[in-house]
């Protein structure tokens, strides 16, 4: 009777840990829309400024330049 319940239980257990790697998915899913969302207002809010290419350049930004 032990092995049954036993079976049942790790059942409900992979059971609860997709449900729960389909809550996870779903968050990061609406999270990365929101961070490319803002990535937009961003650039409208921001494409017709002059100085972008006038910048400082960081030395990372020089190499990949």
């Amino acid at each position: 009777m032990s092995a049954g319940k036993d079976v049942g239980q790790k059942a409900k257990d992979v059971s609860e840990i997709a449900k729960l790697k389909m809550d996870i998915r779903s968050k990061e899913d609406f999270v990365e829309k929101q961070y490319a969302e803002l990535g937009k207002a961003y650039y409208e809010k921001h494409k017709d400024e002059e100085n972008a290419e006038t910048e400082e350049k960081t030395p990372e930004q020089e190499h990949f330049s």
